[in-house]
C-alpha cells in the first residue's frame, strides 16, 4: 500500500512539472548575475544568488523529484508482464490531459509567489488537489507523460471499463497486448497488436 501511494504521489508531482517551470521563469531573480562584478568573491555571489532565489530552489527540488517519478514509472513498467489480453472499444483520451492542464495547472499560475500568504495557499492547494488526484486514481492524467510519448486510452476488457497507457499508438478498435496491472483497472500495455 505504501509503495502504491508513493508511486501515485510521484506521478502527481510529475504532472505538475509544467507549472514548476513556469514559476521558475516568472520568479527567478538574476540581479546578482547582472551585478556579478560588485561581489568581492565568488562565494558571496553564490550566496546572494541563492538568497534571492529560495523559492526557485524549492521548485527545482520538486522538478528533480518529478524526474525521479518518471524513472520510477519506467522501472515499474519493465517487469511482471502478464499474458496477453484483448481490449476492445478503444478510444483515445489524450485530450483529458488538456482538461487537467486547464483545470488544475493554468489557474495556479496567477498566484503571486512574492507574497508569503499566496505561497502558503498555493502549497495548501497543491496538497489538496494531490490528495483528490491520488484518492480518485487519476494519476494517469499526466501531461508530462504525454510529453514523453505515453498515450492514454479508455477501453473495455471483459465488460469492465479500463484505462490503458501505451508507448505505441493504438489505431484499431480491438488490440491484444501483454500488460502490467497498475491497479484500479489501469494497465500499461506492452507488445500491442491487432486482434485476429
Amino acid at each position: 500500500m505504501t509503495n502504491k501511494l508513493y508511486f501515485k504521489t510521484a506521478l502527481f508531482n510529475l504532472s505538475l512539472l509544467p507549472l514548476y517551470f513556469i514559476f521558475i521563469i516568472q520568479y527567478i531573480d538574476i540581479s546578482p548575475v547582472l551585478d556579478f562584478h560588485g561581489f568581492e568573491t565568488f562565494s558571496l555571489f553564490s550566496l546572494a544568488l541563492l538568497n534571492s532565489n529560495i523559492k526557485i530552489l524549492f521548485f527545482i527540488f520538486l522538478i528533480l523529484l518529478g524526474f525521479f517519478g518518471l524513472l520510477l514509472f519506467k522501472k515499474n513498467n519493465k517487469y511482471n508482464r502478464e499474458n496477453a489480453k484483448e481490449f476492445q472499444s478503444i478510444e483515445s483520451k489524450d485530450f483529458d490531459h488538456m482538461t487537467f492542464l486547464s483545470t488544475y495547472v493554468l489557474p495556479l499560475i496567477t498566484f503571486n509567489l512574492n507574497d508569503a500568504h499566496s505561497f502558503v495557499v498555493l502549497v495548501f492547494l497543491l496538497i489538496m488537489i494531490g490528495a483528490i488526484y491520488i484518492k480518485s486514481n487519476l494519476y494517469y492524467l499526466n501531461p508530462t507523460l504525454l510529453l514523453f510519448g505515453y498515450k492514454i486510452y479508455k477501453a473495455k476488457e471483459s465488460n469492465k471499463n479500463v484505462v490503458l497507457i501505451s508507448k505505441s499508438s493504438i489505431e484499431t478498435n480491438c488490440t491484444k497486448a501483454r500488460y502490467i496491472n497498475l491497479g484500479n483497472n489501469i494497465y500499461f500495455l506492452k507488445d500491442t497488436h491487432e486482434c485476429n
